[in-house]
């Protein structure tokens, strides 16, 4: 079931994300990446459902953060849309493989956002962790 939750949000982001000036240095990336996603989040699904194929959880739950990490990036930063695609990833590694898992999805989430943060940022602009839109 999880997998046809991770389609239903890949295809809402590809569908509902309006570009705009503020969301970010690499605009052109977005919509490839979102149908890239869409397209592993199909294969994934139908995988699962066609093959009986035993979906790894754990593995699973990984790429979405990579994945996630990389979306938030190439947009605006930690105050991209997306950056809340990373509780998806969180709950999922929570309810499925427990507290320690969760906690250590949530610190990776966090360590790539600081370090992309870092490194990525534009020239001029100030690091600030609490730089997220509501």
């Amino acid at each position: 079931m999880l997998v046809v939750v991770r389609c239903a949000l890949a295809f809402t982001a590809l569908v509902t994300w309006i570009p705009a000036s503020e969301h970010g240095r690499w605009i052109a990336l977005t919509y490839p990446s979102l149908l890239l996603y869409c397209a592993y989040s199909v294969i994934v699904a139908l995988n699962s459902y066609r093959l009986d194929w035993p979906v790894p959880g754990r593995v699973l739950h990984w790429i979405d953060v990579l994945f996630y990490g990389y979306l938030v990036e190439i947009t605006a930063g930690a105050s991209s849309v997306f950056f809340y695609f990373f509780f998806f990833a969180i709950m999922i590694a929570s309810f499925s493989r427990g507290f320690r898992e969760g906690m250590a999805v949530t610190l990776a989430a966090v360590a790539m956002l600081v370090v992309f943060e870092f490194i990525l940022a534009p020239a001029g602009r100030a690091f600030a962790l609490t730089h997220t839109r509501l």
